[in-house]
C-alpha cells in the first residue's frame, strides 16, 4: 500500500496532526462521522460551495471549542473538502487498526475490494485513484497473512452505499471510462507512420504531433504520444532521439538560473528541452516550494469573500509605507527602535491584513494542480474579468501567489519593527544592562534569540482578539 494521504487545506492538515495520536475507539467514532459528511458532500455534490471549517471539524470529532482556534478556523471549497475527507478517512481508519475479516464478516458484505470495483466499473487502478479527488473515499484495513504467503498488509475497501452514490452522481464519467480501450497495434503502426511522415517533411516534435494526431483518432494526447514513442523505441532507426529524466538537483539549479534572469532558450540548449519543457519544469519547482511552507494563520470567518479583501487590504497601513529594510547592525536596530512607536490599531490593521494575504496564498496554493500555470487564467486576452472581480482561487497563477507572499513578508516587517523597542526593554528588565554595554558577538547572540521570538509572535498574533 502507498504512505498514507495528507489533506491539502491547511486547517484540515492540522486537524489530521491532532488526530493522529488518540486512541482507536475515539478514533473509530470520528471515522463514522467523518464518512457520514463524505456520503452527505457526495450524495448532495456541490462542489462550488463554501463551507466553515470549525462546521467541518465540529462534524467530524462532535466537540465544538468555546475559544477560537486560528490553525482550525476560515472555510474550504467543497471539491477540496471532498478530498481532504477522502484523505482523513484514510488517517482514521488506518490509526484504528481494523481488520478486514471482522469488517467482511457478516454476509451478504457490504464492502468492495479494488479489484472488484475496477471490474464493477472497467477500469484501471490508476483511474479509480483519480476518482478519489472526486468524493470516492475508502476505508484502510489490515489484512491477516496467510500461511506461507505474503499478502499486503494493509487494503481499500470501498462501502457498496458509497459506490452507488458515485455512480448516481457521475454516471458520464465512469460511462466515459468504461468505454475506453487501448491503443491497439495496428492503431499504432498507423500513428508511427503518420508520425514519421510529419517529423520528416515538418520536423515536429511527438509532443506537437500528438496534439495534431489525437482529434483524427479519438484519442488521449498522453495516450498518442506514449503509443508514438513506444514504437519509435521497436524501430531499428529510431526517429526521435532518446532524452533522460533530469535529477530533481538539476532541475532545482535550472529554476534557480531561470529566476537569476537566464534564458528559457538556453536552459533548453544545456538541458536537451525545449523552451516549453523549460516554463513547464520552473512552474513545477516553484509549485513544490510554495506547497512546503507553512501558512497557517488566524482567519474570520468572512477570508473568503471579496469584501474581506478590499476592506483589509485597502487601507493605507497595508499599502502605503512598506519596503524598508529591517536594521542589519546593532546601530540601526537602536536607532530605528527608538523611532518605532506601537499603534494599536495600525497593529490590529497590519496583523489582519498580513492574516487575509497568507489564508488568500494558502487557498491558491492548496488549488493548484498538477500543471501549475505562472500566470493567472484570467490573464489571457481571450478571457476578459470584469472591473471589482475576484479571481477564484482555482484560476489564481503562481505569480499572484508570489506576489501575495512578497506583500505579506513586507507588512510581517513592519510588525516586527514595531517590536523593536520591546525587544530593547526586554534586554534591559531581563539582563539589566542596555544593549550596547554587552560585547558585540553577545549582543548580536542576544538580538538574535530575542528577534526570532518577535519574528514568530507576528506568525502567531491573532488581531481579531482582545490584547
Amino acid at each position: 500500500m502507498p504512505r498514507l494521504p495528507e489533506p491539502r487545506t491547511p486547517a484540515l492538515r492540522e486537524l489530521a496532526r491532532q488526530l493522529r495520536f488518540q486512541p482507536a475507539d475515539a478514533s473509530h467514532r470520528q471515522l463514522g462521522r467523518a464518512e457520514e459528511l463524505a456520503l452527505q458532500l457526495l450524495t448532495d455534490y456541490e462542489p462550488e460551495r463554501e463551507w466553515p471549517v470549525e462546521w467541518v471539524v465540529f462534524r467530524v470529532t462532535g466537540y465544538r471549542s468555546e475559544r477560537q482556534d486560528p490553525e482550525l478556523s476560515g472555510a474550504v471549497h467543497g471539491k477540496d473538502l471532498q478530498h481532504d475527507l477522502a484523505a482523513l478517512i484514510q488517517l482514521l481508519s488506518a490509526a484504528g487498526h481494523e481488520s478486514e475479516a471482522l469488517l467482511k464478516q457478516p454476509a451478504p458484505s457490504r464492502w468492495v475490494t479494488v479489484e472488484e470495483l475496477c471490474a464493477r466499473w472497467h477500469v484501471s487502478r490508476q483511474t479509480l485513484d483519480r476518482y478519489r479527488v472526486l468524493g470516492l473515499f475508502s476505508r484502510r484495513v489490515v489484512v491477516e497473512r496467510a500461511a506461507g504467503k505474503r499478502a499486503a498488509p494493509h487494503r481499500s475497501l470501498f462501502n457498496i452505499q458509497t459506490i452507488q452514490a458515485f455512480e448516481r452522481t457521475h454516471t458520464l464519467a465512469l460511462e466515459k471510462a468504461g468505454a475506453f480501450s487501448r491503443v491497439g497495434d495496428q492503431l499504432t503502426s498507423r500513428l508511427y507512420r503518420r508520425a514519421a511522415r510529419y517529423h520528416r517533411l515538418l520536423a515536429w516534435s511527438p509532443a506537437r504531433i500528438a496534439q495534431r494526431l489525437a482529434p483524427r483518432v479519438g484519442r488521449s494526447v498522453g495516450a498518442v504520444r506514449r503509443a508514438i514513442l513506444d514504437a519509435d523505441r521497436a524501430a531499428k532507426v529510431p526517429l526521435f532521439a532518446s532524452r533522460k529524466a533530469l535529477r530533481t538537483g538539476m532541475r532545482a539549479a535550472a529554476v534557480t538560473e531561470y529566476r537569476r534572469g537566464g534564458r528559457a532558450r538556453d536552459l533548453a540548449a544545456s538541458a536537451g528541452r525545449s523552451r516549453a519543457s523549460v516554463y513547464r519544469m520552473v512552474a513545477s519547482e516553484r509549485a513544490r516550494r510554495l506547497k512546503g511552507l507553512n501558512l497557517t494563520a488566524p482567519a474570520r470567518p468572512d477570508f473568503a469573500k471579496p469584501a474581506a479583501a478590499a476592506e483589509l487590504l485597502g487601507s493605507g497601513a497595508a499599502t502605503q509605507g512598506l519596503g524598508r529594510p529591517l536594521p542589519h547592525t546593532l546601530a540601526e536596530l537602536i536607532e530605528q527602535a527608538e523611532a518605532a512607536e506601537p499603534a494599536a490599531a495600525k497593529e490590529r490593521t497590519l496583523g489582519a491584513a498580513y492574516a487575509l494575504l497568507r489564508f488568500e496564498a494558502s487557498r491558491a496554493i492548496a488549488a493548484l494542480g498538477p500543471s501549475p500555470s505562472i500566470l493567472c487564467e484570467a490573464a489571457s486576452p481571450k478571457k476578459k474579468m470584469p472591473r471589482g472581480a475576484a479571481l477564484p482561487a482555482g484560476s489564481r497563477g503562481i505569480d499572484w501567489i508570489e506576489t501575495r507572499l512578497r506583500w505579506a513578508a513586507r507588512i510581517k516587517a513592519e510588525l516586527v519593527r514595531s517590536q523593536l523597542g520591546l525587544l530593547l526593554r526586554t534586554v534591559e528588565s531581563q539582563l539589566g544592562r542596555p544593549l550596547p554595554a554587552f560585547s558585540g558577538a553577545l549582543a548580536v547572540d542576544i538580538c538574535t534569540v530575542l528577534a526570532a521570538a518577535v519574528f514568530e509572535a507576528a506568525d502567531r498574533h491573532d488581531p481579531f482578539k482582545g490584547g
